[in-house]
Protein backbone atom coordinates (compact mmCIF):
# COMPACT_ATOMS: atom_id res chain seq x y z
CA UNK A 1 0.00 0.00 0.00
CA UNK A 2 1.38 3.19 -0.54
CA UNK A 3 2.08 5.97 1.95
CA UNK A 4 -0.56 8.32 2.67
CA UNK A 5 -0.75 12.11 4.07
CA UNK A 6 -2.83 13.15 6.98
CA UNK A 7 -6.19 13.02 5.44
CA UNK A 8 -5.67 9.00 4.29
CA UNK A 9 -5.23 9.87 0.77
CA UNK A 10 -2.31 7.97 -0.55
CA UNK A 11 0.77 10.34 -1.89
CA UNK A 12 1.23 11.35 -4.36
CA UNK A 13 -2.67 11.21 -5.33
CA UNK A 14 -3.19 14.55 -4.49
CA UNK A 15 -1.06 16.37 -7.36
CA UNK A 16 -2.77 14.63 -10.08
CA UNK A 17 -6.37 15.50 -8.51
CA UNK A 18 -8.31 17.66 -10.89
CA UNK A 19 -8.05 21.32 -9.78
CA UNK A 20 -11.74 23.00 -8.34
CA UNK A 21 -13.97 24.30 -10.38
CA UNK A 22 -12.55 28.04 -10.44
CA UNK A 23 -8.62 26.99 -9.99
CA UNK A 24 -9.64 25.55 -13.53
CA UNK A 25 -11.16 28.13 -15.22
CA UNK A 26 -8.27 30.35 -13.43
CA UNK A 27 -5.97 28.38 -14.95
CA UNK A 28 -7.25 27.71 -18.44
CA UNK A 29 -7.64 31.96 -18.67
CA UNK A 30 -4.14 32.02 -18.21
CA UNK A 31 -3.06 29.40 -20.78
CA UNK A 32 -5.52 31.27 -23.05
CA UNK A 33 -3.58 34.73 -22.35
CA UNK A 34 -0.10 33.06 -22.68
CA UNK A 35 -1.09 31.26 -25.63
CA UNK A 36 -2.27 35.33 -27.67
CA UNK A 37 0.59 37.13 -26.12
CA UNK A 38 2.62 34.12 -27.92
CA UNK A 39 0.99 34.73 -30.97
CA UNK A 40 0.87 38.34 -31.03
CA UNK A 41 4.60 38.35 -30.55
CA UNK A 42 4.60 36.26 -33.72
CA UNK A 43 2.85 38.96 -35.52
CA UNK A 44 4.52 40.85 -34.73
CA UNK A 45 7.83 39.12 -35.79
CA UNK A 46 6.10 38.67 -39.23
CA UNK A 47 5.22 42.28 -39.83
CA UNK A 48 8.64 43.52 -38.14
CA UNK A 49 10.35 41.20 -41.14
CA UNK A 50 7.60 42.19 -43.72
CA UNK A 51 8.58 45.78 -43.65
CA UNK A 52 12.18 44.73 -43.69
CA UNK A 53 12.13 43.01 -46.58
CA UNK A 54 9.36 45.90 -47.94
CA UNK A 55 12.12 48.05 -47.33
CA UNK A 56 14.70 46.49 -48.88
CA UNK A 57 12.92 45.67 -52.38
CA UNK A 58 12.37 49.18 -52.25
CA UNK A 59 15.20 50.26 -52.02
CA UNK A 60 16.93 47.36 -54.63
CA UNK A 61 14.25 48.91 -57.07
CA UNK A 62 15.23 52.37 -57.03
CA UNK A 63 18.57 51.59 -57.11
CA UNK A 64 18.04 49.26 -60.33
CA UNK A 65 15.61 51.77 -61.91
CA UNK A 66 18.73 54.88 -61.41
CA UNK A 67 21.21 52.31 -62.73
CA UNK A 68 18.70 51.85 -65.41
CA UNK A 69 18.53 55.49 -66.59
CA UNK A 70 22.13 56.25 -66.22
CA UNK A 71 23.00 53.18 -68.42
CA UNK A 72 20.58 53.80 -70.88
CA UNK A 73 22.50 57.46 -71.63
CA UNK A 74 25.88 56.74 -71.67
CA UNK A 75 26.16 55.36 -74.99
CA UNK A 76 24.77 58.01 -77.10
CA UNK A 77 27.41 61.27 -75.41
CA UNK A 78 28.52 63.56 -78.46
CA UNK A 79 31.24 64.96 -76.88
CA UNK A 80 32.52 67.23 -79.84
CA UNK A 81 28.60 68.66 -79.73
CA UNK A 82 27.92 72.37 -79.55
CA UNK A 83 27.23 74.21 -76.56
CA UNK A 84 25.15 77.36 -76.05
CA UNK A 85 26.61 80.27 -75.29
CA UNK A 86 27.23 80.70 -71.73
CA UNK A 87 26.70 77.71 -70.07
CA UNK A 88 28.89 76.64 -67.07
CA UNK A 89 31.88 73.62 -66.97
CA UNK A 90 28.93 71.22 -65.81
CA UNK A 91 26.47 72.23 -68.88
CA UNK A 92 24.30 74.82 -66.63
CA UNK A 93 22.65 77.89 -67.56
CA UNK A 94 23.81 80.03 -64.66
CA UNK A 95 21.68 82.97 -63.50
CA UNK A 96 22.83 85.50 -60.73
CA UNK A 97 25.94 88.15 -60.05
CA UNK A 98 27.44 86.10 -56.99
CA UNK A 99 29.59 83.21 -57.56
CA UNK A 100 28.81 81.05 -54.30
CA UNK A 101 26.43 79.47 -52.78
CA UNK A 102 25.47 77.26 -56.07
CA UNK A 103 22.65 76.08 -56.49
CA UNK A 104 22.12 73.37 -59.55
CA UNK A 105 18.54 72.78 -60.31
CA UNK A 106 18.16 69.45 -62.77
CA UNK A 107 14.97 69.16 -64.42
CA UNK A 108 12.93 67.79 -66.99
CA UNK A 109 10.98 69.36 -69.54
CA UNK A 110 8.60 66.81 -69.51
CA UNK A 111 8.12 66.11 -66.26
CA UNK A 112 5.10 67.01 -64.13
CA UNK A 113 6.66 67.35 -60.88
CA UNK A 114 9.44 69.71 -62.32
CA UNK A 115 6.19 71.79 -63.62
CA UNK A 116 4.49 71.37 -60.03
CA UNK A 117 7.83 72.79 -58.36
CA UNK A 118 8.04 75.53 -60.71
CA UNK A 119 4.60 76.29 -59.83
CA UNK A 120 5.13 76.66 -56.36
CA UNK A 121 8.71 77.71 -56.00
CA UNK A 122 9.70 79.26 -59.40
CA UNK A 123 9.57 82.66 -58.41
CA UNK A 124 10.98 82.24 -54.95
CA UNK A 125 14.28 80.16 -56.77
CA UNK A 126 14.92 82.52 -59.57
CA UNK A 127 15.33 85.75 -56.82
CA UNK A 128 17.65 83.47 -55.09
CA UNK A 129 19.63 84.95 -58.17
CA UNK A 130 18.47 88.66 -58.92
CA UNK A 131 18.77 89.11 -55.17
CA UNK A 132 22.16 88.00 -54.89
CA UNK A 133 21.21 85.14 -52.48
CA UNK A 134 23.06 82.53 -55.12
CA UNK A 135 23.81 81.51 -58.53
CA UNK A 136 21.35 79.46 -59.66
CA UNK A 137 22.25 76.98 -62.29
CA UNK A 138 19.76 75.18 -64.28
CA UNK A 139 20.80 71.96 -66.23
CA UNK A 140 18.25 70.14 -68.44
CA UNK A 141 18.56 66.48 -68.87
CA UNK A 142 16.45 64.03 -70.98
CA UNK A 143 15.29 61.04 -68.86
CA UNK A 144 11.40 60.73 -70.22
CA UNK A 145 12.26 60.02 -73.99
CA UNK A 146 10.83 56.46 -73.47
CA UNK A 147 7.18 58.44 -73.04
CA UNK A 148 7.03 59.36 -76.37
CA UNK A 149 7.75 56.36 -78.67
CA UNK A 150 7.49 57.72 -82.11
CA UNK A 151 5.60 60.71 -84.36
CA UNK A 152 6.34 64.01 -84.28
CA UNK A 153 6.46 63.86 -80.15
CA UNK A 154 9.47 61.29 -80.05
CA UNK A 155 11.96 62.04 -77.92
CA UNK A 156 10.05 65.01 -76.10
CA UNK A 157 12.75 65.51 -73.67
CA UNK A 158 15.55 65.66 -75.47
CA UNK A 159 14.14 67.83 -78.32
CA UNK A 160 12.18 70.31 -75.46
CA UNK A 161 15.97 70.57 -73.71
CA UNK A 162 17.42 71.29 -76.68
CA UNK A 163 15.08 74.06 -77.77
CA UNK A 164 16.34 75.30 -74.48
CA UNK A 165 19.80 75.63 -75.84
CA UNK A 166 18.18 77.55 -79.20
CA UNK A 167 16.56 79.61 -76.36
CA UNK A 168 19.64 80.46 -74.59
CA UNK A 169 21.35 81.72 -77.65
CA UNK A 170 18.54 84.40 -77.92
CA UNK A 171 19.54 85.04 -74.29
CA UNK A 172 15.83 83.90 -72.98
CA UNK A 173 16.78 80.98 -71.75
CA UNK A 174 14.50 81.70 -68.90
CA UNK A 175 11.79 83.05 -70.02
CA UNK A 176 11.64 80.24 -72.53
CA UNK A 177 11.88 77.70 -68.97
CA UNK A 178 8.97 79.17 -67.36
CA UNK A 179 6.68 79.52 -70.62
CA UNK A 180 7.68 75.74 -71.42
CA UNK A 181 6.01 75.02 -68.24
CA UNK A 182 3.51 77.01 -68.51
CA UNK A 183 2.50 75.05 -71.82
CA UNK A 184 3.41 71.33 -71.02
CA UNK A 185 1.07 68.76 -71.96
CA UNK A 186 0.21 66.08 -70.00
CA UNK A 187 2.25 63.44 -69.50
CA UNK A 188 3.08 61.22 -72.34
CA UNK A 189 1.94 63.58 -74.94
CA UNK A 190 4.86 65.18 -75.44
CA UNK A 191 5.83 68.65 -77.62
CA UNK A 192 5.81 68.98 -81.47
CA UNK A 193 8.35 70.95 -82.84
CA UNK A 194 5.66 73.75 -83.67
CA UNK A 195 4.83 73.96 -80.32
CA UNK A 196 8.52 74.27 -79.35
CA UNK A 197 8.34 77.06 -81.45
CA UNK A 198 5.51 78.69 -79.79
CA UNK A 199 6.83 78.24 -76.74
CA UNK A 200 9.87 80.40 -78.45
CA UNK A 201 7.34 82.94 -79.19
CA UNK A 202 5.97 83.09 -76.02
CA UNK A 203 9.46 83.86 -74.17
CA UNK A 204 10.08 86.61 -76.52
CA UNK A 205 12.90 85.18 -78.69
CA UNK A 206 14.33 88.27 -80.37
CA UNK A 207 14.79 86.39 -83.81
CA UNK A 208 11.77 84.13 -84.07
CA UNK A 209 13.22 82.27 -87.55
CA UNK A 210 16.51 81.63 -86.08
CA UNK A 211 15.26 80.16 -83.53
CA UNK A 212 12.39 77.90 -85.41
CA UNK A 213 15.15 77.06 -87.36
CA UNK A 214 17.41 75.95 -84.25
CA UNK A 215 14.35 74.10 -83.00
CA UNK A 216 13.77 71.74 -86.48
CA UNK A 217 17.74 71.19 -86.86
CA UNK A 218 18.15 69.72 -83.50
CA UNK A 219 20.76 71.78 -83.32
CA UNK A 220 21.54 71.71 -79.32
CA UNK A 221 20.91 67.70 -79.36
CA UNK A 222 24.32 66.67 -79.05
CA UNK A 223 24.53 69.17 -76.10
CA UNK A 224 21.90 67.34 -74.04
CA UNK A 225 23.84 64.07 -74.34
CA UNK A 226 26.50 66.39 -72.57
CA UNK A 227 24.32 67.41 -69.65
CA UNK A 228 23.16 63.59 -69.22
CA UNK A 229 26.62 62.51 -69.07
CA UNK A 230 27.23 65.41 -66.76
CA UNK A 231 24.42 64.19 -64.35
CA UNK A 232 25.14 61.15 -64.44
CA UNK A 233 28.29 62.04 -62.73
CA UNK A 234 26.03 63.33 -59.60
CA UNK A 235 23.79 60.27 -59.72
CA UNK A 236 21.04 62.47 -60.90
CA UNK A 237 18.29 59.37 -61.22
CA UNK A 238 15.11 61.60 -60.67
CA UNK A 239 13.72 65.33 -61.31
CA UNK A 240 14.00 67.88 -60.28
CA UNK A 241 16.96 67.16 -57.76
CA UNK A 242 18.83 70.35 -55.86
CA UNK A 243 22.54 70.62 -55.34
CA UNK A 244 23.93 73.17 -53.13
CA UNK A 245 27.62 74.03 -53.64
CA UNK A 246 28.21 70.10 -55.03
CA UNK A 247 25.90 68.52 -51.97
CA UNK A 248 22.80 66.84 -52.59
CA UNK A 249 19.88 68.71 -50.91
CA UNK A 250 17.55 65.88 -49.00
CA UNK A 251 14.13 66.67 -49.28
CA UNK A 252 12.58 63.17 -48.33
CA UNK A 253 10.95 64.92 -45.33
CA UNK A 254 8.79 67.70 -47.32
CA UNK A 255 4.95 66.75 -47.58
CA UNK A 256 4.42 69.50 -50.30
CA UNK A 257 6.00 71.09 -52.94
CA UNK A 258 6.36 74.36 -51.07
CA UNK A 259 7.95 72.44 -48.62
CA UNK A 260 10.79 71.32 -50.71
CA UNK A 261 11.06 74.81 -51.81
CA UNK A 262 11.92 76.11 -48.39
CA UNK A 263 13.91 73.04 -47.90
CA UNK A 264 16.27 74.07 -50.87
CA UNK A 265 16.00 77.55 -49.54
CA UNK A 266 16.94 76.60 -46.56
CA UNK A 267 20.22 74.88 -47.92
CA UNK A 268 21.35 78.01 -49.56
CA UNK A 269 20.54 79.99 -46.63
CA UNK A 270 23.08 77.79 -44.65
CA UNK A 271 25.99 77.44 -47.20
CA UNK A 272 26.16 81.09 -47.50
Amino acid sequence: MSPSDKSGAPTGQRSGRPPSGKAARSQARERLAAERAAQAAAQRRRDRMLRIGLVALVVLVVIAIGAAVIASRKPSVDTNAANPPGVTATKGYPFGTVQTPVLDVYEDFQCPNCKAFEAANGAQIEALATDGKAKVVYHVISILDSLNGSGDTARSSTRSAAAGGCAQAQGKFLQFHNAIYAAQPKEGVGYTDAALQQIGTTAGVPDQSAFDQCVTSGKYIGFVSQVNAEADQRQVVGTPMFFVNGQQVNTSAAKSWNDVGRIVIQAVDQAK
